[in-house]
């Protein structure tokens, strides 16, 4: 509990649209949030917009809830109001604010002619502490229950139920409603006016310069339905971009919610391929047998997947039937077991969608790399 204004309340986690774990639609476009070096450090002010010409560029906290600046120079971020005073450096109307990085999942169909929801899902895989303490968070969208767009307008409503983590406790906001405004432009069309100036002078630009195949725009206004607090949402994302998967991506790879657990990257630049091998675990922990080298519950999946920008797709395969040391019996691969997704969000983080029909398994999940040695190398080749 933290005082605020006399009040005891509790603060949500980021409470926007975040990690959904349902696979993507087939007229989906994954896209990471943007961030740029220019940007370090630079508050939206009161307009809430990054990157237009009138920031507050500091490296302080804000002055009522303390918010960290903008560290990553990301064009994402969620501003929530939780009472007293209001910050000059963040959207008129609210007083804390975290800059986001991650990923959302646009249905092009529906940006380009009009329809039901907007996005799939966005994965908001870090994210600056809104507050001091605010300490290690995730969030998941359980249900996209509704939404609607219209394009000639460029407005949008959605409607989400998404369940959070703070400080080691997981909350629920069901029915969560945000409406505002979304523009999606492919890279064939930069430079065609949208009438909206911030897309137009300065999302545009920043995809061009990132070589991006297409951009998005979103911000979006509401209120926590239990919580009662008021929220915002803006996001500039792009597909492709300037980071690419190259060789100074090989290396260990873990998510931090899944220890003891996790991946080797290989890239083979000259051929386009990244080779993944994932050391896992049974769904379910055996109740009964025995191994005699081992564990009865291992897991081993494999495969390899064509690199496009900053994304690879990869049918993977499950080995079994093997023995220690020798080749008989022969180990078996079951191929297309299932498919994973990677998309690198920079030089040391990664969203990783899979899914395995056979076993009903998917999901979603943030990596990080076991150690950073290579971070400067893969900066270096792919010019992030």
């Amino acid at each position: 509990m933290t005082e605020l204004t006399g009040k005891s309340i509790v603060r949500p986690a980021l409470v926007a649209l975040v990690l959904c774990i349902s696979p993507l639609s087939a007229q989906a476009v994954l896209m990471t949030i943007a961030q740029d070096a220019s940007v370090v450090n630079h508050y939206p002010g009161p307009d809430g917009l990054i990157g237009n010409g009138d920031d507050v560029v500091s490296d302080a906290v804000t002055t009522v809830q303390s918010s960290a600046p903008n560290s990553s120079g990301s064009y994402g971020h969620n501003a929530f109001n939780f009472g007293g005073a209001q910050d000059a450096s963040i959207p008129t109307g609210y007083n804390a604010i975290t800059f986001v990085d991650g990923t959302v999942d646009v249905d092009t169909a529906v940006m380009t002619a009009g329809g039901g929801p907007i996005v799939n899902a966005l994965n908001i895989s870090s994210g600056t502490e809104p507050f001091p303490g605010h300490g290690a968070y995730t969030s998941t969208i359980t249900t996209v229950n509704s939404g609607s767009y219209d394009a000639g307008t460029q407005q949008f409503t959605l409607n989400v139920d998404f369940s959070y983590n703070i400080n080691g406790s997981v909350s629920n906001e069901p029915g969560v409603t945000l409406t505002g405004t979304a523009i999606y432009q492919e890279a064939a069309d930069f430079g065609t006016p949208t009438g909206n100036t911030y897309f137009d002078n300065v999302v545009v630009p920043l995809a061009q310069a990132a070589g991006a195949a297409s951009a998005v725009f979103i911000t979006g206004t509401g209120n926590l339905t239990n919580l009662g607090y008021p929220i915002s949402a803006t996001i500039v994302a792009l597909e492709g971009g300037t980071v690419t998967i190259n060789a100074g991506m090989n290396d260990a790879w873990v998510s931090a919610d899944a220890p003891f657990q996790g991946f080797f990257f290989t890239v083979y630049e000259d051929l386009a391929l990244l080779f993944l091998s994932w050391f896992t675990f049974d769904s379910v922990p055996p109740t009964s047998g025995t191994a005699t080298f081992g564990a009865i519950d291992h897991r081993w999946v494999t495969g390899a997947g064509t690199i496009n920008g900053n994304t690879v797709t990869i049918n993977v395969e499950l080995t079994t039937g093997g023995a220690f040391n020798t080749d008989d019996p022969v180990a078996t691969q079951q191929p297309a077991y299932g498919t994973i997704t990677i998309v690198f969000i920079n030089c040391n983080q990664a969203v990783l969608t899979y899914d395995f029909p056979g076993p009903g398994l998917s999901g979603q999940m943030t990596l990080t790399r076991v150690v950073t040695d290579n971070v400067a190398l893969c900066e270096a080749l792919s010019g992030a």
